[in-house]
């Protein structure tokens, strides 16, 4: 009688079996994939590092400029680096000095001190959004007129808000300067700034 009822009963210890070992080849598979994704992270960083020296240059067996080349740029996060801080600028050209209006941001075009205004974000948001982040991936000439368009919203707000001081053009610039490890604008002086024009309204 015990040995029919042992017979019949259904012995699972070989499915258990299984079952721990698919667990364990989707273990295995999961640190194979991962090992994998880490050594091309690790290694696309180094390379595009490498390749910004002279040496790299000299040496490296894939140019920058190939489509191969910008493939191992996927995963680099030091891809791109900058050895300068920098401040956005929106400056605009008095109705009173029309006579003199050039194309140059010199002396005649007023800071008009109205970023942290019309772009109440955090530091980081806030030049994204001025320098058209978007927009610049679209090309120059898309980017160019984005920036004309944000200029022109920007003179009409302005013009409206202080009608007794307006202003017939605005100018979207970039202030720079090289970085410090003491804080983010202890270099900024003028001795070291520089500017650059991103657009002029027409």
């Amino acid at each position: 009688m015990n040995k029919k009822a042992k017979t019949d009963s259904f012995d699972d210890s070989n499915f258990r079996k299984a079952q721990v070992g698919s667990a364990g080849a989707l273990e295995v598979c999961k640190k194979i994939f991962l090992s994998l994704l880490i050594i091309a992270v690790i290694y696309t960083n180094l390379w595009v590092l490498f390749m910004r020296t002279p040496y790299g240059k000299s040496f490296g067996f894939l140019p920058m400029n190939t489509s191969l080349g910008d493939l191992f740029d996927t995963f680099a996060v030091f891809s791109y680096y900058e050895t300068f801080n920098r401040d956005f600028s929106i400056k605009g050209f008095p109705e009173s000095q029309l006579n003199h209006l050039d194309d140059d941001p010199d002396d005649d075009w007023v800071d008009l001190k109205i970023i942290d205004e019309y772009f109440p974000y955090n530091f980081g948001e806030q030049q994204m959004r001025m320098y058209l982040t978007r927009h610049y991936g679209h090309g120059t000439t898309f980017h160019q007129s984005a920036c004309k368009q944000l200029a022109k919203k920007i003179r009409l707000r302005y013009n409206r808000e202080n009608p007794n001081n307006e202003v017939v053009k605005v100018v979207i610039g970039m202030e720079f300067w090289p970085r410090s490890l003491k804080s983010y604008r202890e270099m900024k002086r003028p001795d070291t700034l520089g500017y650059q024009v991103l657009c002029v309204e027409d």
